[in-house]
């Protein structure tokens, strides 16, 4: 028999926060850090975006997200202090510092990025912790990344930041969908239609496979479809599918002020053959 499952992405908080989209980013970095996946995108209006997410199926605790645009002008010094955090590697001194740490990168919407090394002994931890901070400091999360995974990071951004072509006050429009994290009510699947494993070839593996996507739910129930995207590349025969579950897909929209609102969320199809 073959079977299919519709995983919901989305936990998402209210937090005073400005509305931000997130378009498909042209020429964006993609990471994938353990249970975390990111997207390092320039934006001429927003600067530097930065799409993160964890995985479901990777992690136990609930899924979580956070979006955010970075002012270039603040990207570059910022990322001068995180790499003194990520790249030393001196003793630790002998009173009573604990950790390594940034101060946060302010965000357009009021939300913060920081990175954390903690002390390990008589020197530092090689991991490196990255922190999302809402303005609220009540439902901030973070994750951990190698040393290594931390240096990729922090060169994805200043790449990104290169690239931005940040105009101030670059234009925008009310109807942008909401960030996340400023929702009362997050987004939720109401019904999804019948999709089956695709047929393979003779010899391909009959495995699990996950698609991960991320779209907009607008105010009337349904996935806008040129907000369709695919976070990652995946078989077409499976990618059209998913897509196509999604397109037929019925969601309570997102609720702000108690007020439908266009809200961009992330999803994944889980392709099971049993």
């Amino acid at each position: 028999m073959r079977s299919f499952s519709l995983v919901l992405l989305l936990t998402m908080s209210p937090v005073a926060a400005a509305a931000q989209d997130w378009p498909p980013g042209e020429g964006a970095t993609w990471l994938h850090m353990g249970a975390v996946d990111l997207q390092i995108a320039p934006h001429s209006s927003k600067g530097v975006q930065l799409w993160a997410v964890t995985s479901a199926t990777r992690t136990k605790d609930s899924p979580r997200s956070y979006i955010a645009g970075f002012d270039p002008a603040l990207v570059e010094p910022w990322l001068d202090q995180a790499g003194s955090v990520v790249y030393f590697d001196g003793p630790a001194p002998g009173d009573s510092a604990q950790a390594l740490a940034t101060p946060g990168l302010m965000a357009s919407d009021g939300s913060q990025l920081a990175i954390l090394r903690k002390r390990k002994g008589h020197g530092w931890a090689t991991d490196v912790t990255v922190i999302f901070l809402d303005p609220t400091d009540q439902r901030s999360w973070s994750f951990t990344a190698s040393n290594g995974e931390a240096r990729e990071f922090l060169q994805a951004f200043l790449a990104q930041e290169g690239m931005s072509h940040f105009v101030p006050g670059g234009v925008t429009t009310a109807d942008e969908p909401v960030n996340p994290f400023r929702l009362d009510v997050p987004p939720a699947l109401l019904s999804r239609p019948q999709v089956f494993y695709p047929d393979l070839l003779i010899g391909e593996p009959r495995e699990e496979v996950l698609v991960s996507l991320t779209f907009v739910v607008g105010t009337d129930s349904l996935a806008e479809p040129g907000s369709i995207t695919l976070t990652r590349p995946v078989d077409t025969r499976f990618a059209k599918r998913a897509i196509r579950a999604i397109q037929e897909a019925r969601f309570r929209p997102g609720m702000l002020n108690d007020k439908p609102v266009r809200t961009r969320v992330f999803q994944q199809v889980d392709f099971r053959f049993h």
